[in-house]
């Protein structure tokens, strides 16, 4: 707990490496608001993502400044180029503890706009690596979107004992997974130890666009 209150007024640690005189400038244009500024800087050079992933002497990025001002048209244009949640090389602070440091910065400064950024690109990456996962099940057990329907098997087969029982599986399988995953996003807020107005709503936002887009998901193939 004490590490979790410390994130909010220690410096992250990173490998602070190619800092070079011209990323500063992007520093200052993010800060200052100035989008006009920061888009002309990303149309002239090459190395945009070098130089959007550039970090300041207290390792902090310029999408990490983004999030902290709420400056969500900054955030989608920085996130084109870069991952909020990148982490590389030696000793770098690890990718749960950034999470959670970006979220407490957020959820602190009612900064609900990039909140809602945040929420989506998890739901992008946990729908897809969900999604992954139940297509494997699907493989092992055989089952295709098409043999069900509103958790009932409608093939050709679906009076055969061995299909019933095979389908029967997959099902307690895939429930398993879908409460997993309930259970993670639930974990992970009570990690994220935000206040309880903030997290009411930011959990009833999660719900909207992410558990309910998994629940959608997994009841289109019937099995829920």
């Amino acid at each position: 707990m004490d590490q979790d209150k410390n994130l909010l007024t220690q410096s992250l640690i990173f490998n602070i490496a190619n800092h070079k005189q011209k990323e500063t400038d992007i520093f200052a244009f993010v800060i200052d608001g100035k989008l006009t500024l920061l888009d002309n800087l990303m149309h002239q050079f090459n190395n945009v993502q070098e130089i959007i992933n550039a970090k300041d002497f207290e390792g902090k990025t310029p999408l990490f400044y983004a999030w902290f001002f709420n400056y969500n048209k900054k955030i989608l244009q920085l996130q084109k180029y870069c991952d909020v949640f990148a982490n590389e090389g030696s000793g770098s602070i690890s990718n749960i503890q950034i999470r959670i440091y970006v979220f407490h910065v957020c959820a602190q400064r009612g900064n609900l706009e990039c909140l809602q950024i945040l929420f989506q690109m998890f739901k992008h990456k946990q729908s897809m690596a969900k999604w992954e996962e139940l297509k494997i099940t699907m493989k092992k057990y055989q089952i295709k979107k098409s043999d069900s329907q509103k958790g009932q098997l409608i093939n050709a087969d679906k009076h055969l004992k061995q299909v019933q029982q095979r389908f029967q599986q997959f099902q307690a399988i895939v429930s398993e997974q879908y409460q997993q995953f309930l259970d993670q996003n639930l974990q992970y807020f009570k990690l994220v130890n935000m206040t309880k107005i903030i997290l009411e709503k930011c959990y009833t936002l999660w719900q909207l666009i992410q558990i309910h887009q998994m629940f959608l998901m997994y009841q289109i193939i019937g099995i829920i």
